[in-house]
């Protein structure tokens, strides 16, 4: 009698997104953070010179994406449900609000 093994297959995908700003000007070194709502397993990147990222090899789930650069509010995905084996698309950063103060002598 022969055995015969299977191979477990477990879905896994990617997110891949465009990081931009208001003017659709590209995002250099934004921090990536894409979390699993199920099991809080947190996997970290950055975007490329083009603003380009790509997160891989997540099991098929429930995700929070979290997205920040100095200079930019941070941008949120919630609870996005990533079934299919790729997911892309294009995140806009806000420019952050900054105070500026005037003195006069």
């Amino acid at each position: 009698v022969l055995g015969s093994k299977l191979a477990a297959q477990v879905a896994k995908g990617s997110i891949s997104a465009s990081v931009v700003d208001p003017q659709g000007g590209a995002v250099p070194k934004a921090k990536i953070r894409v979390l699993n709502k199920e099991t809080n397993a947190e996997v970290t990147s950055e975007s490329d010179s083009s603003g380009l990222f790509r997160v891989s090899l997540l099991p098929i789930g429930i995700y929070d994406v979290e997205i920040s650069r100095a200079g930019f509010r941070k941008a949120v995905t919630d609870h996005s449900d990533f079934e299919n084996v790729m997911s892309t698309g294009l995140m806009r950063l806000a420019v952050a609000c900054i105070n500026h103060s005037l003195h006069c002598g």
